[in-house]
């Protein structure tokens, strides 16, 4: 129960930031010059399950005596034991694809990163791409804004993303 109380609280929390009034922006023009993509997968942990079943049985043979004579039966006894184990590890990974792009405005090189990521928990991966998976087609113009070490972009599909600055250089 707890569990869907928090899911249902992460929930709103996107919601209200997802429908919050956007920021009025300086918006300029830059130029897509240049994209690199790249793969990564990171092995971020594993789940291993173990079972096993043993059976035991046993059986044995006592003395036995007669009126009149005695008589003494050899004992015996008789023991099997089976068993058998399954174990499975399965291990977790997440893929992160990082689009690593050249935007060249009036005054200054950008080199930018934006990154979607695939795989591991799903509240994880929706919190590491709420403002990411854009996209930018190389040669064309894009709209953007700076702020600190950030820069909001228009992309394509008319999307606000925020994506960090790696690299900022005067031309």
């Amino acid at each position: 129960m707890a569990r869907t109380a928090k899911v249902l609280l992460l929930i709103g929390i996107l919601v209200a930031f997802g429908f919050a009034k956007k920021k009025d922006r300086d918006w300029k023009i830059a130029h897509v010059l240049d994209s690199t993509v790249s793969l990564q997968r990171y092995v971020t942990g594993a789940v291993s399950q173990t079972s096993g079943t043993s059976t035991t049985t046993g059986q044995s043979n006592a003395t036995a005596a007669a009126a009149g004579n005695v008589a003494t039966a050899n004992g015996s006894s008789t023991a099997t034991t089976a068993s058998n184990s399954t174990s499975t590890t399965r291990l977790q990974s997440v893929t992160i694809q990082a689009n690593e792009l050249v935007l060249v405005a009036d005054q200054y090189l950008y080199i930018i990163r934006d990154e979607r990521r695939s795989g591991g928990p799903i509240l994880e991966r929706a919190l590491a791409n709420r403002h990411h998976g854009c996209r930018f087609i190389v040669g064309d113009d894009v709209k953007y804004s700076q702020e600190k070490g950030d820069l909001w972009v228009l992309d394509a599909d008319g999307k606000e993303c925020k994506v960090p600055i790696l690299r900022q250089e005067r031309r």
